[in-house]
């Protein structure tokens, strides 16, 4: 009898878990295989690589974000420069192996059905809106906020079955909603979502005075939150992948954005893109104000069938409460495209699904007979859909064929555009690069502050190619020029120092530049200017400043040979220069 229930127990609970878990890993080992496809990346690793106390990544992360759980993450990949990207792709697929036990006990939760929860599981983790979570270095820490926020909702209805250890899990799930803000910032919808699934799936909650103890708990630990942030001086707004939108533009646009991201969750078939961008005019006012429709009926029939259709209903309330914080509502310029912010709306639109196969196959007749048809049209999509996230995680391990597919799923999108040149400039391709370049200043304009990274790139190829000193500077001049927020300014700086240095021969006008360069936080970009103004100053005799500069810059950068190789001569040349000194 015990050995027969050990059996039944294993078959239906842990046997489904574990084909979830490898269908999930032999879709991310395409990732895994690949070489590092660093897009934001690389900018995180020189930021906690340059961390001179272990207290520095509790602040922001290289773009002044609070994540510290992503500086925490990023500190350890750190550990292993010799074995970097096996080390990266390995631990962010076992975290998000790990990342389905607290998703799928909320699927528990909520169901109260094993096989429910079970199928509502796999939807969610073999989505490949879920891949660039793990494919993307940057996004693993979104994975970890969707298990610790899920995680901390199942602590709460937990606390509400007996008297014993309440207070304790109530603490423990705000601990968890803390730890899910500090990994990334839209768990800020965490302690909403806490009362949208009392509200929805245990609404006698309402009536006990203790419920609105934990809410305001909730809300507290949300606000400590929200002021950590501001002490670190985090940013608000991130606008790089907008043109010439204003904050009432990227308003109104916001339901479009839900509407695109709900789309492509459910239909990812060649809609997906490592990045996307904006510009007024890419939707018509009419799909805008259709867009509004959806999100706004999408709400109002989520309240108005609650009591009739819970489950439906909770899972369109989650889907859309949990996108809430980068839905651009507020104008902060999110995205507006990025598939790895489906994480926890997914959740609910996972629901959502499940929920209506529940409500079709209740019903009788030759309603039974549509419902069966819809349920079939929907399960062969989402069946379809796992070969597809293999296809996206296979293409994410390489950032050319990456872009290239996102310039074909959205033609008009500038941001792929933009990545994709500098892929072609690093690969050789000049004929795609020129064609490049010359649609996205025919798309953005000459005087766009998105045309930066093209006036850098026009010149680079200036600089290395034409050898073209005129041009070169040229393209430099241009990128300051409409660089207005002064981002890519000491980066601008250091171009300017090559030119001189490379093509005039002016190496005091370069030097000056190199040091524009140097000034002020570090980025990725700042060792190469390092490296450039060392060589110079050792040239000269001023050895122990090169020394520093070469030092620093190996501090940013600790896989870059050549600034490793120029360290070791400079100091080897100190040596000889100290032993002749002692020898008079």
């Amino acid at each position: 009898m015990t050995e027969t229930k050990i059996k039944n127990s294993f078959v239906q609970k842990i046997l489904p878990v574990l084909v979830i878990l490898a269908a999930y890993v032999s879709i991310q080992m395409f990732a895994i295989s690949g070489p590092y496809f660093s897009m934001d990346d690389k900018q995180e690793l020189s930021h906690v690589a340059g961390f001179d106390h272990w207290w520095q990544v509790f602040g922001a992360d290289a773009f002044m974000l609070f994540r510290p759980v992503k500086n925490i993450l990023f500190s350890f990949f750190c550990l292993f420069p010799e074995r970097l990207t096996f080390v990266c792709r390995l631990v962010a697929t076992i975290i998000g192996c790990v990342c389905l036990f607290p998703v799928l006990a909320l699927f528990r939760r909520i169901f109260r059905n094993e096989r429910f929860a079970l199928f509502a599981a796999a939807v969610w983790m073999l989505a490949p809106t879920l891949v660039s979570s793990v494919a993307w270095l940057s996004c693993v820490n979104i994975q970890i906020m969707c298990a610790v926020g899920a995680l901390a909702i199942v602590l709460h209805d937990k606390a509400f079955e007996g008297l014993e250890n309440r207070w304790q899990l109530h603490l423990a799930a705000s601990l968890c909603l803390f730890l899910a803000c500090v990994s990334y910032e839209q768990a800020v919808a965490v302690g909403p979502l806490i009362i949208v699934f009392d509200y929805y799936l245990r609404p006698n909650r309402f009536s006990l005075k203790r419920s609105y103890y934990a809410y305001v708990a909730y809300g507290l630990v949300t606000l400590l939150y929200l002021l950590l942030r501001g002490m670190v001086g985090s940013a608000s707004t991130l606008n790089g992948s907008f043109d010439n939108v204003s904050r009432i533009d990227i308003v109104l646009a916001s339901a479009y954005f839900v509407c695109q991201h709900f789309f492509v969750w459910l239909w990812p078939f060649g809609n997906m893109t490592p990045t996307g961008s904006y510009i007024p005019g890419d939707v018509s006012g009419v799909a805008l104000v259709g867009c509004w429709l959806v999100v706004l009926s999408m709400a109002v029939i989520s309240l108005r069938l609650r009591c009739r259709f819970p489950l439906l209903s909770f899972g369109m309330a989650f889907a859309l409460v949990a996108f809430l914080p980068v839905s651009n509502i507020l104008g902060f310029g999110n995205g507006p495209y990025g598939d790895y912010y489906m994480g926890m709306p997914s959740i609910g639109l996972s629901v959502l699904l499940v929920g209506l196969c529940i409500v079709l196959f209740a019903q009788n007749g030759s309603f039974r007979l549509v419902a069966f048809f819809i349920l079939a049209l929907v399960f062969l999509s989402r069946l379809f859909a796992v070969p597809e996230a293999a296809r996206w995680a296979w293409l994410w391990s390489d950032g050319e064929r990456a872009f290239l597919s996102g310039i074909m799923a959205f033609p008009d999108t500038f941001a792929n555009r933009q990545l994709y040149a500098r892929v072609c400039y690093t690969k050789g391709r000049f004929d795609k690069l020129k064609e490049c370049c010359d649609w996205l200043e025919s798309r953005l304009g000459a005087d766009s502050e998105q045309m930066v990274s093209i006036y850098q790139i026009r010149a680079l190829v200036a600089m290395t190619v034409e050898h073209s000193a005129d041009a070169a500077m040229r393209n430099v001049d241009e990128a300051l020029r409409v660089d207005r927020k002064k981002t890519q300014y000491r980066n601008n700086k250091f171009y300017r120092g090559c030119v001189f240095e490379d093509l005039m021969n002016d190496d005091k006008s370069a030097e000056i530049e190199y040091r524009e360069s140097v000034k002020g936080e570090w980025t990725v970009d700042t060792p190469a200017a390092a490296d450039r103004l060392a060589r110079l100053l050792a040239i000269r005799g001023e050895l122990d400043e090169a020394e520093a500069l070469w030092e620093k810059a190996l501090k940013y950068n600790p896989g870059d040979s050549t600034i490793r190789h120029n360290l070791q001569m400079l100091r080897q040349q100190k040596e000889s220069r100290d032993s002749g000194s002692r020898s008079r």
